[in-house]
């Protein structure tokens, strides 16, 4: 078996990111929860990084997989897992130096070393479902004021207001933008 990843890490804690990000987690190695070499030799998988499924030729039964170099694979049988990424708001401003996504590993590093380099006292956190409330509770841990920008009408849309309350701290000033 044989396990494509086409960026670098193949196994993090999504929700430890802000923490690492806030100076809970001071060794970014707890992050990861498995890395290429523990899944091959546990799982007995071929992990290669940085390589991305560019073209499937189901009738070949065959991949053409891009890393260092381009080259066609065959395959008995193919599971297409193609992850996901962020929903980047449509507004003006958005592609800036300062406006930032965390969705991964480099993203956190590159949040990470963006405070530190610029001495960030401000920040706004657009979205209130977990990673958001979490991120704005570790820029308070960083002596960071921040404002979460929600667009519901709570924070935590899954839960119901009542225990959406639970998740609110007096650190927090919440913008509820509705449309």
């Amino acid at each position: 078996m044989i396990l494509f990843e086409k960026g670098n890490y193949v196994s993090f804690a999504n929700c430890g990111l802000p923490y690492y990000i806030g100076g809970v987690f001071k060794d970014r190695n707890a992050l990861f929860v498995s890395t290429p070499e523990t899944i091959e030799s546990k799982y007995h998988v071929d992990v290669r990084i940085n390589s991305e499924v560019i073209a499937i030729n189901p009738e070949k039964k065959s991949v053409t997989v891009k890393s260092n170099k381009t080259y066609e694979l065959m395959y008995d049988k193919l599971l297409i897992s193609t992850g996901s990424t962020p929903i980047h708001p449509q507004l003006e401003g958005f592609e800036v130096e300062n406006v930032l996504t965390l969705w991964n590993i480099s993203d956190t590093d590159h949040i990470y070393n963006y405070i530190d380099y610029h001495h960030v006292q401000r920040a706004v956190v657009i979205g209130g479902g977990f990673i958001g409330l979490e991120m704005v509770e570790n820029l308070v841990h960083r002596v960071i004021q921040d404002y979460l920008v929600e667009i519901a009408n709570q924070v935590m849309a899954p839960l119901d207001k009542d225990m959406a309350k639970c998740f609110m701290s007096q650190q927090l000033i919440l913008v509820s933008i509705m449309i």
